[in-house]
């Protein structure tokens, strides 16, 4: 169904809202909260309608609903004081008063392709969407075997289909990105018509054995390339690589787009900043794993949510900030941090319960707290929404290290790095690993990933006592006491008690290897 109704266009099939300047962002939440009122129009619709519609008669504070509404009511171009699309019918409920029109499926592919509706080249000056936007394109081939065209639109699809999972990042539908031929396409002209800030493009090229895949990441702006990615696979295995391909593709960008959007936001001046800007820097100083950096992460996910009190991903953050405050033992309340965390992730879920990360966030949390089977049940949450999410698999991998099982966290530790190899938190991935290892009792194996994981520069205190334990295992002692002095210039009150508290390990006998080796090396 689409419905026109003062100069936006709301098409419920595609789950899409656009207004004079293009693709309006907007929330699942609030999106069926316009859809319900539209098509309920005839009457005031209670604020338990739309509790049982909305949010399925889960309990919900008034807050929460008045954030929706605000939210709706934004995203046609109305607000609390016009009330000229949304009005509140006080004691009742609310009621959709403004003109609307059906219009039939030709008409709708005329408004959304025009110039008007699409809106104008967009500008530094000029901004058309405030949160990241993003068109997966049609892939082209070259050397062309027709038995082998459907993959230039089943492979585009899939990749539309899993950055679709990222609920932060609006995905303009194939409807009309797969408008544009992908033989002349010209990313600033689609991204100026789609009103995208990035645009995806892929080719093929197939020989008489392989098929060669490469995919592209542009910035609409200007064109330019900001990440690039090729793979090659027998033509016999396609099949079964291609959902390797999509997913070490839908990895990658949940990297990368969030790093892009925290250098675009850095170029504004502070007062330009809107929430999603915030959220961006925030999130580029959340994964330091500095006490300093996590202030600044918690001030700039504060500053979005004065913004957007609704901004579920915000809130997820601030949980995020709590947990890491509670799990590197910043503050000596580590319960009210890890209340706070609960709380935070609690608000994400109520406003949005299929965000991921605010699924996975509750699910950190709540084995911080000890609860490693509701932390596994959280965390497989967030990977059904997002079975991409790299994090969220290597949290799932430490909670079963911790409970025993040190082969599934190697397995699990290393599928989140197939997703995410230049993660910031990798050698987090490459640590769980090394002490799976040390459960294993394959110490040469261990120093060898904790080589790996000791080369990136940013490592905390926790990665230095790990890597004493691997050096005293393997029978390097020397080593072993130089990363325990590491570990005390980063951290000069640091004990076993300290790192137990944030490695609740439930196998006793870890737990008694990584006590007794800790207490040679001079650690109580």
């Amino acid at each position: 169904m689409r419905l026109m109704l003062d100069g936006y266009l709301v098409d419920t099939k595609r789950a899409e809202i656009v207004g004079p300047k293009g693709l309006v962002h907007v929330e699942r939440l609030p999106f069926k909260l316009v859809v319900l009122l539209i098509t309920n129009r005839d009457r005031v619709v209670s604020r338990s309608d739309l509790i049982e519609k909305i949010w399925d008669g889960r309990i919900v504070s008034e807050a929460t609903i008045s954030t929706a509404i605000k939210q709706a009511r934004k995203a046609i171009g109305d607000n609390g004081t016009k009330q000229s699309a949304i009005k509140t019918v006080h004691g009742l409920g609310y009621r959709f008063v403004a003109e609307v029109k059906e219009v039939i499926a030709a008409q709708a592919e005329d408004i959304a392709a025009s110039d008007v509706s699409m809106g104008p080249l967009r500008t530094p000056e000029n901004p058309v969407i405030e949160s990241p936007c993003i068109a997966v394109m049609k892939f082209t081939m070259t050397r062309m075997d027709t038995s082998l065209a459907w993959l230039t639109h089943a492979m585009p699809s899939e990749l539309l289909s899993g950055l679709s999972r990222m609920r932060w990042l609006h995905v303009i539908s194939r409807g009309s990105s797969f408008q544009f031929d992908p033989g002349t396409l010209d990313p600033v002209n689609a991204g100026a018509r789609l009103g995208v800030r990035y645009v995806l493009m892929g080719s093929m090229e197939a020989s008489d054995t392989e098929i060669t895949v490469s995919v592209e990441l542009a910035a609409a702006q200007d064109g330019k390339i900001l990440w690039s990615e090729t793979f090659t696979t027998d033509l016999s295995g396609i099949q079964t690589a291609r959902q390797r391909i999509v997913s070490s593709v839908v990895g990658a960008l949940e990297l990368e787009l969030p790093a892009y959007e925290a250098t675009r936001s850095r170029r504004l001046a502070h007062d330009e900043f809107d929430a999603w800007s915030h959220f961006h820097v925030g999130l580029s100083h959340l994964y330091k794993f500095r006490e300093d950096h996590n202030q600044s992460a918690a001030k700039h996910f504060d500053a979005a949510l004065k913004l957007d009190p609704g901004f579920a991903r915000a809130h997820a953050g601030q949980s995020f900030t709590h947990w890491q405050t509670a799990f590197m033992q910043y503050d000596k309340d580590r319960e009210q941090a890890l209340q706070r965390a609960l709380k935070s992730a609690e608000l994400a879920l109520e406003i949005d319960p299929l965000e991921p990360f605010a699924n996975f966030n509750m699910g950190r949390a709540r084995w911080l707290q000890g609860d490693i089977k509701g932390g596994e049940m959280w965390l497989d949450r967030a990977l059904s929404i997002n079975p991409n999410f790299a994090q969220s698999h290597y949290s799932k991998g430490l909670m079963q290290l911790l409970d025993g099982k040190p082969d599934d966290a190697i397995a699990l530790a290393k599928r989140a790095m197939s997703l995410s190899p230049l993660d910031p938190i990798s050698y987090a991935m490459l640590s769980v690993q090394a002490l799976s290892k040390i459960a294993q009792e394959d110490f040469v194996g261990a120093g060898k990933l904790i080589d790996r994981a000791l080369q990136t520069p940013s490592v905390h205190f926790y990665i230095n006592l790990i890597a004493a334990c691997v050096k005293e295992l393997e029978g390097n002692h020397q080593t072993a006491l130089h990363h325990v002095e590491q570990a005390k210039r980063q951290r000069p009150d640091v004990t076993s008690n300290l790192f137990f508290g944030a490695f609740p390990f439930r196998d006793g006998r870890m737990r008694r290897t990584i006590s007794d080796t800790l207490g040679k090396l001079g650690l109580d």
